[in-house]
Order: structure tokens, then sequence, then C-alpha cells
């Protein structure tokens, strides 16, 4: 049975940590994430080539939108419970036997405390409940 990411997106907001919470991705998350590339670290961990231009993102957010769309990609923003703060995106794509999931955590959280562990098992908790 293929994986209904439309669902999974209407889904996304009752997924949550401790700490972090999940929504759909939205234009708005353009900015935080242009932030991110501009480190090499997080360039390194890309799908697609780092953005020379601030509008490359608001493409890109676009293009993960008809994607999801069409049921093919789903891209969840993470964000901080207690502010809205982005902290970094999840990808999930249907695969023949199950669901690709991709993280991708901004670099100013890389160093706080369990936040890596965390933001991970939240991404893989909502793989393995598709």
């Amino acid at each position: 049975m293929p994986t209904d990411l439309a669902a999974l997106a209407r889904r996304a907001p009752y997924h949550y940590s401790e700490r972090l919470c999940l929504r759909p991705v939205a234009l708005t998350d353009a900015w935080p994430l242009w932030e991110a590339t501009r480190d090499p670290r997080f360039n390194a961990h890309l799908l697609w080539a780092q953005p020379s231009l601030e509008i490359d993102l608001f493409e890109r957010i676009e293009q993960m939108h008809e994607l999801a769309r069409r049921n093919q990609v789903l891209t969840l923003a993470c964000t901080w419970r207690s502010s809205g703060c982005w902290a970094g995106v999840f990808r999930y794509a249907p695969m023949a036997d199950g669901l690709e999931t991709s993280i991708w955590l901004h670099p100013n959280f890389w160093t706080e405390p369990g936040l890596a562990t965390e933001f991970g098992r939240l991404g893989l908790h909502v793989g393995f409940m598709e």
C-alpha cells in the first residue's frame, strides 16, 4: 500500500517531542533554510546544490509543495515548541519497500545537548508510524 503523504502532512502537527514539533513546510521556512545553507557542513548533506540566491529556496519550497501534492515527497519543518523557532526539516519519500527519511538539523543547534538525538528520534518515529 503506498504511503499517503497528504495524510501524513495533515497529521504532522500531532507529532512532537519534549522540545520540538512538526508542521508542513511553508514559504517562510526559506529564510532559516537559507541561513543554514550558508554553513558548508550543512551543505555537505543536502540532496541538492547549495543555493546561490535566496529566491532559489522559495522555488525549492514550491517544488516541495508540488511533489507533496503528487504524493512523491513530503518535507516537514521542525520547530521549537516553546517559540516556533525553525530547527530543521525532515524529508519523506515513498520507496518500494517503505519510506525513506532524510533529516537536516540547523547548524545553530548542533551543540544543544541531546537535541540531535531528540530530532532524529522524532523524524524516525513519524516515518515508522507511517
